[in-house]
């Protein structure tokens, strides 16, 4: 026990103690730093994990919707044009004339009739000579048609503008004639009636003289 407290040795008892002196001063300041790591604070940055305040309305952007609009594709609409259906009788005139307007006793009278689409639209009309007549009459007695020595069954349709018109003549020389073109006697002097037709739409008749 004295050594410890009286060191023994061939050296300066004063080396001894410096020795010592600095052997406890390293010993004291290992436990120092032992001590403090021990007990020192954790330096390690704490993380908030509690969650973040949802941002009010205020902070949310609003995306507004464009206000242009893309122009629509121009688009050209085709009308298709009107099919023309048949012309009725109400839309069709047929007018007879003739020419001359006095004849005489044997002379020959060209007679005509004028067919006219009185409507307002184009229509399908058959003017071909089988749906087309002109007749004389005297008195109640059909003295002349163009179908006793003509009969037709043609069909001619064609398409009627508006106010268009498709005139057909025939010529009558006086004789009367039947069905068949059976020929009788010549036209004397007097009255006649002349008529003209397409299909069911008849002329108003026009009245002439013949004279000596």
């Amino acid at each position: 026990m004295s050594g410890v407290i009286h060191p023994v040795g061939p050296k300066n008892p004063r080396v001894y103690w410096v020795r010592r002196s600095l052997l406890a001063g390293a010993i004291f300041s290992t436990l120092v730093l032992i001590f403090s790591l021990l007990n020192g604070k954790d330096e390690t940055p704490v993380v908030n994990t509690s969650p973040l305040p949802a941002p009010s309305q205020s902070e949310i952007p609003t995306v507004l919707p464009s206000q242009t609009q893309s122009a629509s594709p121009s688009q050209s609409v085709t009308t298709a044009p009107a099919v023309a259906t048949d012309c009725t009788d109400e839309q069709i005139s047929v007018v007879v004339a003739m020419n001359p307007t006095n004849p005489k006793v044997g002379q020959d009278i060209k007679i005509s009739m004028t067919i006219t689409n009185t409507g307002t639209v184009d229509c399908l009309r058959d003017v071909g000579n089988g749906a087309n007549e002109i007749t004389i009459i005297s008195g109640p007695a059909l003295i002349w048609s163009t179908d006793h020595c003509n009969p037709s069954t043609t069909t001619d349709v064609r398409t009627l503008s508006p106010n268009q018109k498709l005139t057909i003549s025939a010529t009558f020389n006086g004789t009367q004639t039947s069905k068949g073109c059976v020929k009788h006697n010549q036209s004397t002097a007097g009255t006649y009636w002349a008529h003209a037709r397409n299909i069911s739409k008849n002329s108003d008749g026009l009245r002439f003289v013949i004279s000596d």
